[in-house]
């Protein structure tokens, strides 16, 4: 009796894995968002990653859809006027002075999202079956939840090489190399890409 109790009280593996896994992944946002040069204040910047971890995912979408619209106010404002305002223009279009990658920080979050990851992954491969994916599958097309954390990693797929394309631009630009130069393809891959981009230099 007590043991059936207790399976009742555990959530099914397959949707805590995946719920662990869109945890991680928008936790493993946050030194991206921060590198951006063209990120909101910083009061918006945690509010819609705090939002996204402890609320819904959803906030990641508003605070890009607007962020978006300020750069390119910013940089209509900045052709407009020419070239001698062009370093107030950037520090008011981040919100901030300070912006850039975070080694320490980056790598960091690159390492507990690994692990919370690995953690999932591998709870799926020992504790599951095909039975529990297909329970899964079924509940995702019925239960308003299950579709939330799908549709959350759609989301996220199509964030990352955004965002990362952005900061990627900036940082080659600061390098003083090609603007053209293509992003590395494996910032594209869900969730590996952005993992690559917080180990890398």
């Amino acid at each position: 009796g007590t043991q059936q109790q207790q399976q009742l009280q555990q959530p099914p593996v397959v949707r805590l894995a995946v719920f662990n896994f869109a945890e991680a992944w928008i936790f493993a946002f946050l030194p991206a968002l921060l590198a951006d040069e063209r990120r909101l204040p910083l009061p918006a910047v945690l509010f819609a990653w705090v939002g996204g971890l402890g609320l819904t995912n959803a906030f990641l979408a508003p605070y890009l859809a607007i962020r978006e619209g300020f750069a390119a106010y910013y940089d209509g404002s900045k052709e407009k006027q020419g070239q001698e305002h062009e370093q107030e223009e950037d520090n008011t279009a981040s919100g901030s002075k300070v912006s850039g990658r975070n080694a320490v920080l980056s790598a960091s979050v690159g390492a507990i999202a690994t692990v919370v990851v690995f953690y999932a992954c591998g709870s799926c491969l020992v504790d599951t079956s095909l039975g529990d994916w297909s329970d899964f599958a079924r509940l995702a097309t019925a239960d308003r939840t299950y579709l939330a954390f799908c549709v959350d990693l759609v989301l996220f797929s199509t964030f990352q090489p955004f965002l990362l394309r952005k900061v990627y631009t900036q940082e080659i630009v600061k390098s003083g190399e090609n603007e053209s130069d293509p992003m590395p393809q494996i910032y594209n891959v869900p969730f590996v890409g952005l993992v690559a981009w917080l180990f890398g230099k």
